[in-house]
């Protein structure tokens, strides 16, 4: 099975490298240096441990875990990569003190890794992407772009897209994976920067990866599997993914004014079809349900289980937000939309829900900010991500304007480009009226909180 992506952007062949070998194509401008004595050899196996059970397989799927634990115990392990792996890992220590060393090997990895960018190795994308993902949690985007950008240069110079039929079963999985990754992340982390996709309408050359328990089984002179067309949950993520393309476009296009609303509702109406299909299609294991949540913990996939339906009901909510504009004329398939979505929006509710429906949407909306609070002691950026959802929402619940989910230029920044800082929205102020603004935003929001409307928590 293949995934077709739209359009084609021809690639300029080039041989292939073999999983781990670099292909020196100058000099590095600094020496390599020997590890640094804070990281001891057991450290850094316990830190891998930590990495491979709580992060890998989730954003990404670059690493066989059983050839990873093996090159860390032996020495062979890349140091960058090394540096990169244990500054993850590290955020789930037990120790105060490890884990108070992330920031110092993130920095160490990243400079070893710059030291070192002209090999052109599998090491050095999975590297680049492991230091795109410390840079993003700790609210540095230019970094996560950059890295990223650099990683797919060089997925296309190792030409990852291309079949590779050398070597292992493990090391042709990792280069497919490690190639699909980057897709994703082209795709989705590139768009929330409000930067222009570069694999956007290259056509996928590769088979998807296969099932997540068979890569995870694989040992390490193996060269083939008995059934190498049975894809598991983290390839379902695949499949979704190029329905963000038109998801977002259909949202730039409806905050621009650019296309006439029945041509937007036909073609939401289209979209939402096919992520109603891309759910009903799931294979058993990849379904959300009680029982196969449990299944899946048991055999390490739950948060990548988790991670693939979180980002349905995301597509989903870009899909149908504009529906939520209470000064839309409603026709049958709108309501059906906002009744589809909008339970899922909960500063929706308390704008505009019964009281009887406060109670509810208070209790789960504070669950969701102490969830965002606990995580934030593993990604610093996630404060800032609370702060954007602070401005949210009082700019839906405090706002003397009407429409305030209408789907504009700000509301789209709010939505798509998730990894840039938002401010306010600027509103149209008449200042013989400012006083009397002011003083109806007072006894607003004093209204909303008496009735449970208005939530008052920060981030830590």
């Amino acid at each position: 099975m293949q995934i077709q992506l739209v359009g084609e952007r021809p690639l300029v062949p080039r041989p292939s490298a073999t999983v781990g070998t670099c292909r020196q194509f100058s000099q590095p401008p600094e020496r390599q240096v020997k590890p640094k004595s804070d990281l001891s050899h057991g450290t850094a196996i316990e830190l891998v441990d930590h990495y491979l059970d709580k992060f890998c397989g989730r954003p990404h799927s670059i690493f066989h875990q059983a050839t990873l634990r093996s090159q860390v115990r032996n020495g062979s392990l890349n140091e960058a990569l090394l540096y990169a792996v244990c500054a993850i890992g590290c955020k789930f220590s037990g120790n105060p003190y490890i884990r108070g060393q992330g920031s110092s090997w993130a920095a160490e990895s990243k400079r070893l890794l710059q030291a070192d960018i002209s090999n052109i190795c599998l090491e050095n994308i999975q590297a680049c992407i492991l230091v795109a993902m410390l840079s993003v949690g700790h609210g540095d985007s230019a970094s996560e772009a950059l890295f990223f950008r650099i990683a797919t240069a060089l997925a296309e110079i190792m030409s990852l897209n291309s079949p590779f039929p050398e070597g292992s079963v493990i090391d042709r999985e990792i280069r497919r994976r490690v190639w699909w990754s980057l897709y994703m992340t082209d795709m989705w982390c590139i768009s929330g920067q409000g930067l222009h996709s570069q694999l956007k309408g290259v056509k996928a050359k590769i088979e998807l990866p296969i099932n997540d328990r068979t890569f995870m089984s694989l040992h390490s002179e193996q060269l083939a599997i008995v059934d190498p067309l049975d894809h598991g949950i983290w390839a379902q993520m695949i499949t979704l993914v190029p329905l963000f393309g038109p998801i977002h476009n259909i949202n730039r296009l409806a905050a621009n004014g650019e296309t006439h609303t029945i041509n937007l509702d036909q073609q939401v109406e289209q979209l939402a079809g096919n992520l109603e299909d891309w759910k009903q299609k799931l294979p058993i294991d990849a379904q959300m349900n009680h029982e196969n949540l449990r299944r899946q913990q048991k055999r390490g996939l739950g948060g990548l289980l988790i991670s693939i339906h979180l980002a349905y009901h995301h597509y989903a909510t870009l899909l149908y937000f504009r529906y939520l504009e209470v000064q839309l004329p409603r026709s049958a398939s709108d309501r059906t939309y906002i009744t589809r979505f909008s339970s899922s929006v909960l500063v929706h509710t308390l704008l505009f829900g019964d009281l009887d429906q406060l109670e509810t949407a208070s209790r789960e909306l504070n669950t969701n900010f102490e969830a965002l609070m606990e995580l934030s002691q593993y990604w610093p950026a996630i404060s800032a991500m609370i702060e954007r959802l602070l401005v949210f929402q009082d700019m839906c619940l405090l706002s003397t304007e009407s429409g305030t989910h209408k789907l504009d230029g700000w509301m789209l920044r709010f939505l798509i480009e998730h990894s840039l800082d938002i401010e306010a929205k600027k509103m149209q102020v008449n200042p013989s009226s400012l006083n009397a603004d002011s003083e109806k935003l007072s006894s607003k929001a004093k209204e909303l909180t008496e009735q449970g409307r208005y939530l008052r928590f920060r981030s830590p």
